[in-house]
């Protein structure tokens, strides 16, 4: 989603999109002014103002779970206490990611033009195996990672007695990575697109069994597992006279189908989701292992994969630990993002915008604000035209209050700094208009106006409108002010 430079009166215009709970993990990009060629990302383009000036007051909306409605409140998420939509703000000229359509996007996916690069998302190594179900499972461990390698199931033998297999032959696999952050593309008729599970497995003396995957994803906020749907997995590709214990084949996987690939992105296609995925999976009938031949499986891994567009990521600063215990945090040591506030940041988070090119500044006027409930937000106002390597850079402002423009006598048909002056009798909307105020006087023009002895002065501070000539710092409005 692209927006351009300009006056936002209304908070509902950027809150439908960054506090809609159907719009979740979406970049919002805040682009640069285009310039003379109105093409964006081109030499000419020029560091953008967006004023956010809510005066619309049926614009409010709830946010963070605050129980008041605000229409000065522009949310980043938050619309729903539940759940999370997880917004990405950025402003400012795009930083190691594609932020315009591309014609050919690539990736195995449908469809010929896509909004970016379009990349391929693979989720394969498995951080635990968890469950208290591991009865005749050995070698869990290897079940995390898909390298020929297996967790082997083999029930128990006594003699010719073959141990039964009460409740299920089951293994979870979870907290997967690496973490994503773009969820599967959508397509005709799919707006949540598809996402897609291979299961490298292979079996023997296995008649009778009907081996599926169940999957779900644990809810970091409530700490409640959400059901995904369970699956039955097409033997087709399957090594069904293995070996136990001895390397699966690369071959030897079954795939989700497309249609089932549909449905478990309907379930958990977000990125919340995703990133907390857990898959169990189960064998299920013949549970006595009767017939010839005792039933085994062997398990290699999972792997989880869609397509995506390249986006905004907003990466966690990279922290490390003194893995090797020499007393130091170098290279040889174990980094990684924390999972508590004792790890020590070695490099900061990775910008997603080019502070060295034209960028964007948010000017808030009034009682506007922003509240990120829970999205990101990083603004990189770029260089000064005119002074890039010394000058101060403002990529947010807050228009100070002050009282209405006052005058102390009429100026009746005089001209001050440039403006047409008719405050005294045709009052303060009317000077509003002849300053440049696109609202057509709908705002006001705060200052104060003096006259000097000869040459009058416009002293003027406050809102800022385009076209009115006043210039703020760090803001370059086209119609620089005069005196």
């Amino acid at each position: 989603m692209i927006f351009l430079w300009g006056r936002y009166p209304d908070a509902k215009t950027l809150n439908d999109y960054t506090a809609n709970p159907a719009c979740p993990d979406r970049t919002f990009w805040f682009a640069p002014d285009p310039g003379a060629d109105r093409e964006l990302l081109t030499g000419d383009d020029r560091t953008a103002a967006f004023y956010l000036d809510f005066t619309n007051t049926a614009g409010a909306s709830k946010c963070g779970g605050m129980e008041s409605s605000n229409p000065f409140r522009w949310c980043l998420g938050g619309a729903d206490k539940n759940s999370s939509s997880k917004p990405r703000v950025v402003v400012g000229w795009p930083d190691d990611w594609t932020a315009l359509p591309t014609a050919d996007p690539g990736g195995t996916g449908s469809g010929s033009t896509g909004y970016g690069q379009r990349v391929g998302v693979e989720i394969d190594t498995a951080g635990a195996v968890e469950g208290n179900f591991l009865t005749f499972w050995r070698n869990q461990p290897n079940a995390k990672v898909i390298d020929g390698t297996p967790a082997t199931y083999e029930p128990c033998r006594f003699w010719i007695f073959t141990c039964p297999s009460f409740g299920e032959r089951s293994m979870r696999l979870a907290q997967f990575t690496p973490k994503v952050g773009g969820s599967p593309i959508a397509e005709v008729g799919l707006p949540n697109g598809r996402l897609f599970l291979d299961v490298h497995f292979a079996m023997r003396h296995a008649n009778g069994t009907v081996p599926k995957v169940v999957v779900d994803y644990l809810d970091p906020r409530e700490n409640v597992a959400r059901n995904c749907g369970e699956f039955t997995l097409d033997l087709t590709n399957i090594d069904a006279s293995h070996t136990p214990g001895s390397p699966v084949p690369a071959t030897s996987k079954a795939t989700l189908s497309a249609a089932s690939a549909a449905v478990l992105a309907e379930s958990c296609g977000s990125v919340q989701a995703i990133n907390n995925l857990r898959v169990t999976f189960k064998v299920e009938k013949n549970v006595w292992n009767s017939g010839v031949g005792v039933p085994t499986f062997d398990l290699d891994g999972v792997r989880i994969y869609y397509d995506s567009y390249q986006g905004a990521s907003f990466p966690l600063p990279n922290h490390c630990t003194d893995s090797d215990g020499d007393g130091d945090v170098d290279e040889f040591d174990t980094c990684e993002v924390p999972l508590s506030g004792v790890d020590n940041p070695v490099d900061p988070a990775k910008s997603d915008c080019d502070p060295s090119r034209p960028g964007g500044q948010l000017i808030f006027g009034g009682s506007t604000h922003v509240y990120a409930a829970d999205g990101s937000l990083e603004v990189c106002g770029g260089p000064h035209p005119a002074d890039p390597r010394g000058a101060m850079v403002i990529g947010i402002y807050g228009v100070p209050g002050v009282k209405e423009m006052r005058t102390r006598r009429s100026h009746q048909g005089r001209r001050l700094s440039g403006w047409r002056h008719d405050v005294h009798q045709r009052g303060v909307r009317q000077a509003d208009r002849r300053a440049g105020d696109p609202s057509g006087g709908r705002g006001h023009l705060s200052g104060a106006v003096h006259r000097a002895p000869r040459d009058p002065v416009v002293q003027a501070e406050g809102r800022w409108r385009e076209g009115s000539g006043l210039q703020l710092p760090g803001l370059h409005p086209r119609r620089p002010a005069t005196r």
